[in-house]
């Protein structure tokens, strides 16, 4: 956790501000919110009238209210106000009422024995009044060796309304809210500074899903419980009371494999300051549905699909496949189609290793478009649609993929500047030039120089963008370029994030002496081979490598090269950090992180190639076991044929065959003897 925090993003305390086309973008994000209320408390007048409703967090640990339903009680204020000695409180003005705490102090007690006091007195709800008004649910801690295990709920309120209106009051109503999640669907949510919105999602049969997270301003973090009765799950509040968990930097892409039917729990927090984000649940062959101008990132693997639906005012519109690692395919379809090939319904297709666009040309009016993503290998891969002429967001450090023509002379693309550091602009054309500026909506505007790379940085501040500001970056079409068609991909990285590199792609960039950059590449099947080349062309930096610390440096990395040359950080598919890694690509994904650190000012091209190492040998059941796995052919007796062959394995008796077999027929099959 220390090492994640580590150059974290302070996002804006203000989600509103900024103008402009992203801009425009929260204010719709912030009014999609009017979809659903979070958890709120009001205080209930004379008549019963309710107030003014404030924010409320319920603990993540115990039991807690049940969801979507008004409690109504009585208010009592406890006596002493922290709960760390026993209540003078009287038993009939706590009884099945709401008990008000302040939180206690540090080096008090724990707020669990404070709610134990009150329950003992018949309270239905320990309701503590935080020190301030930047309310964490965590705040409350966690289940603790020793303290007594909670019997009714605990929750915390903001210090303004706990000392204000609550104060005062006789009754109050708390809604503890859990927004329900539709397959496939997005529904788009803020949420304050440090805060936590709850959804449900009820998963109809047995197979994995997959929770995806996409933050137009902030960070939030990812967290699911489940399944179970909605009311008798634990609230998720971290990675520690999570049973799922995803604490990536931008977007959360988390999958639960082979996830039982039933109700999960799911939890969106904003760690550190306020967020507008995207979440959208999906199931196995379920279509997950996409919104123009925002990108949607998808692990997929060898031999599997995915499917994603673009409503109907999509007609005309050009989706975008980047892939960041492996290789897919993508077909846009008139109807739902689970398996394309040959079929009328689908005859738009692209493959990518890289960038690939597909034109969807005009469906009938109002009719969908279908879009299946097929896992050529095992891949990740964002995808985007446009309209024409229209932008695409950003993800901190993530690259987007596009292309111009004489049909398409630009795409355009918006991100948020960061309240500090720097902004760092790379494109990268393939077979051609192009012409790149990146405007501060209504302020400045400044040329990527083909000539340096295109890449360009600019402090926030003085002498560069200004801060919390829109970002627009335009790539247009070179006039003087001969070329029909320049696919290209584009990255915008802020100094908070860290910057995707795309397999075997070089990125030029440049670091100061005693200043880090950061990298990652994401690695999709376990069966593979990383190098990473560090070459400068001025200067001397030095290389560092991990796949547990988020910004690895010079004392937290697995893998390192500090020559005065060229570094080179290689990890094999059967070392233990790629197999540790390798363990998670089902459920929050591998990645390797790349740190660059300047012994002097100095300018560099870093490249990260990623290997599936094949010899011929896969597993194709059960799936648990499947993939690659190495083996070798013996110098004597016939060889194998070189067209694939798939046949049952079946392990002789005795293990290894050094007497007459007991073990049944083995016509056709692969006999597994011990060596």
């Amino acid at each position: 956790r220390d090492s994640r925090t580590m150059g974290r993003r302070a996002a804006p305390s203000d989600v509103r501000r900024g103008g402009g086309r992203l801009g425009l973008l929260a204010a719709c994000l912030l009014a999609g919110a009017s979809a659903h209320e979070d958890s709120s408390i009001r205080v209930l007048g004379s008549g019963g009238a309710p107030g003014t409703p404030s924010v409320i967090f319920p603990a993540a640990f115990g039991p807690h209210l049940p969801f979507n339903t008004d409690l109504d009680k009585a208010v009592a204020a406890a006596e002493p106000r922290d709960g760390c000695g026993p209540l003078t409180t009287s038993a009939d003005a706590l009884r099945d009422a709401i008990a008000v705490f302040d939180l206690p102090g540090l080096g008090a007690c724990d707020p669990a024995q404070a709610a134990a006091r009150a329950a003992e007195k018949g309270a239905a709800v320990a309701l503590f009044v935080s020190r301030d008004d930047s309310l964490r649910p965590l705040s409350l801690g966690r289940a603790t060796e020793g303290s007594p295990a909670p019997t009714i709920p605990l929750m915390i309120v903001g210090k303004a309304f706990g000392d204000g209106e609550l104060r005062g009051a006789s009754r109050a109503r708390i809604h503890l809210v859990a927004a329900p999640l539709a397959d496939g669907a997005a529904v788009r949510h803020a949420i304050p500074a440090d805060g936590l919105s709850l959804f449900a999602y009820e998963h109809q049969q047995a197979g994995s899903f997959a929770l995806h997270v996409f933050a137009s301003e902030g960070d939030p973090d990812l967290y699911v419980n489940g399944p179970a009765a909605l009311d008798a799950l634990t609230v998720p509040g971290d990675a520690l009371t999570a049973q799922y968990s995803s604490e990536d930097l931008g977007d959360d892409l988390l999958t639960v494999p082979g996830a039982a039917a039933g109700t999960y729990l799911v939890a969106v927090k904003a760690f550190a300051g306020a967020t507008n984000f995207t979440i959208r649940a999906t199931s196995e062959g379920s279509e997950a549905v996409m919104a123009l101008g925002e990108p949607l990132r998808l692990d997929v693997p060898e031999g599997a699909y995915r499917f994603l639906r673009l409503p109907g005012e999509a007609g005309g519109a050009r989706v975008f496949l980047t892939t960041l690692a492996g290789r897919a395919r993508v077909w846009a379809c008139s109807t739902f189609v689970p398996r394309p090939g040959g079929d009328d319904a689908c005859a738009v297709a692209a493959d990518a290793q890289g960038t690939a666009a597909l034109d969807l040309g005009s469906p009938a009016a109002g009719a969908a478009v279908h879009l299946v993503v097929l896992g050529m290998e095992a891949a990740a891969v964002t995808l985007a649609a446009a309209m024409p002429g229209s932008p695409i967001a950003l993800v901190d450090g993530t690259p987007q993929g596009g292309l111009v023509s004489a049909g398409n002379p630009s795409g355009t693309y918006t991100l948020r500047a960061p309240q500090e550091g720097t902004v760092e602009v790379t494109v990268r054309p393939q077979g051609g030039t192009v012409r790149v500026t990146l405007t501060e909506v209504g302020g400045g505007e400044w040329p990527v120089p083909a000539e340096e790379g295109y890449h360009l940085s600019l402090p926030v501040g003085a002498g560069g963008v200004c801060a919390g500001c829109d970002l627009e970056l335009r790539v247009a079409r070179d006039v003087g370029d001969v070329s029909e068609i320049v696919p290209y991909t584009a990255t915008v990285s802020t100094s908070q994030g860290i910057v995707t590199l795309e397999d075997g792609v070089p990125h030029v960039d440049a670091v100061a002496r005693g200043a880090l950059e950061h990298f990652r590449v994401r690695v999709s099947d376990a069966a593979t081979d990383l190098e990473v080349v560090l070459t400068p062309t001025s200067g001397n930096p030095d290389l560092y490598v991990s796949h547990v610390h988020r910004r690895p440096n010079a004392t937290h990395h697995e893998f390192a090269s500090t020559t005065t040359s060229r570094d080179t950080v290689v990890v094999t598919h059967g070392s233990a950090a790629m197999r540790d890694c390798a363990s998670h690509i089902d459920t929050v994904g591998c990645s390797f992180f790349i740190t660059v650190e300047g012994v002097t000012n100095c300018t560099f091209t870093i490249t990260a190639s990623v290997s599936v190492v094949d010899s011929g040998l896969r597993i194709d059941s059960p799936e648990r076991l499947a993939g690659r796995r190495e083996f070798s052919n013996a110098v004597f007796g016939p060889p194998l044929p070189f067209d694939a062959i798939s046949r049952e394995v079946a392990a002789v008796e005795p293990p290894d065959a050094c007497a007459d077999l007991t073990s049944g027929p083995l016509d056709g099959k692969i006999a597994l003897v011990d060596r």
